[in-house]
């Protein structure tokens, strides 16, 4: 009889770690996704027709995006005045799929590297497809890429085409949210005013 309550106490600690686990591991993955202000840019891309790829000509030119969160963990992800809801997608990087191979595009092993996760099911990703004009509906990604970035990819299929873009959300930094600095040479100059 004390083997079987002892058996029961185990199995009753173990049901407890595993309970703890996965209540836990969405809320990390979650909090570890950057959230605020973004310049964004088309860092990479390319369109394929009648099974030939053509790299997308860079685009230089920055946005700004917003990314909020709300309380059932969707992402919203303001970008051209518009909102899109981003719903967390199941089980992270390994519910996707991207065939990279010869173009300047991340590839998935590019992001488990630069996160540090070697199980890609830890690595977030939101997504959603939406209407957008002038391309039908198309697919998007977001991925963090540490504490102050995100990758994301926008597919779509206008006609005969496929045309993949990858944007590069970098944090920016101005009066709202630049860390405290103080520098010696502005103490001195505060200290020369006060004499």
């Amino acid at each position: 009889m004390a083997t079987n309550l002892n058996l029961f106490a185990r199995a009753q600690a173990i049901a407890g770690l595993i309970a703890i686990f996965c209540l836990t591991t969405p809320l990390r993955a979650e909090s570890n996704f950057p959230l605020g202000t973004f310049q964004v840019v088309n860092s990479a891309g390319f369109v394929e027709e009648n099974g030939i790829r053509q790299p997308l000509e860079l685009d230089q030119n920055a946005g700004v995006a917003t990314i909020g969160r709300e309380n059932d963990g969707t992402l919203l992800l303001e970008i051209n005045n518009t909102q899109i809801g981003l719903f967390p997608v199941a089980n992270g990087l390994d519910a996707l799929s991207w065939d990279a191979e010869a173009t300047a595009l991340l590839h998935d092993v590019d992001i488990q590297a630069l996160l540090g996760e070697s199980d890609r099911a830890e690595i977030p990703v939101w997504g959603a497809r939406v209407d957008w004009p002038g391309n039908g509906t198309v697919e998007i990604v977001l991925l963090p890429l540490g504490i102050d970035a995100l990758t994301g990819f926008v597919i779509s299929h206008p006609g005969e085409k496929t045309v993949v873009r990858q944007m590069e959300f970098r944090q920016t930094f101005g009066p709202a949210n630049r860390p405290e600095f103080s520098h010696p040479s502005h103490e001195m100059a505060a200290n020369a005013d006060n004499d």
